[in-house]
């Protein structure tokens, strides 16, 4: 199911370690529409999905719900996919030792030759 813009300014909001009233005061747009944002009582027009975009560091069309990458592409950084996204999000819950643990076990997969790409 596609997410909502709503959703995604919630994933986007974690991965950058912000909170809406962050987000509010880089954008200018009051605390209040960004919350409806959020909670899908409302959409933001375009001109307020750039500043979300902006402020958060994704592409706009990302934002919107769109199957493409989440990096802005005014940026030179990597581009990172929702799957890796996901990954870091399941990282980030993972105590010291459960991190040190996760990365063996990838390393662990990437010495197998089944999981590499051809």
């Amino acid at each position: 199911m596609k997410q909502t813009i709503g959703q995604r300014i919630r994933l986007a909001l974690e991965i950058n370690h912000m909170r809406q009233s962050d987000l509010s005061k880089k954008t200018g747009i009051s605390p209040s529409a960004v919350n409806q944002y959020i909670s899908g009582n409302f959409e933001p027009k375009q001109n307020n999905i750039y500043l979300l975009a902006k402020a958060l560091n994704v592409n706009e069309a990302w934002l919107m719900g769109y199957d493409v990458t989440i990096e802005r592409s005014d940026h030179s950084a990597p581009l990172i996919t929702e799957q890796e996204v996901a990954l870091l999000k399941l990282f980030r819950k993972l105590s010291e030792a459960g991190r040190e643990e996760a990365l063996k076990r990838v390393e662990e997969l990437t010495a197998l030759s089944q999981y590499l790409p051809e």
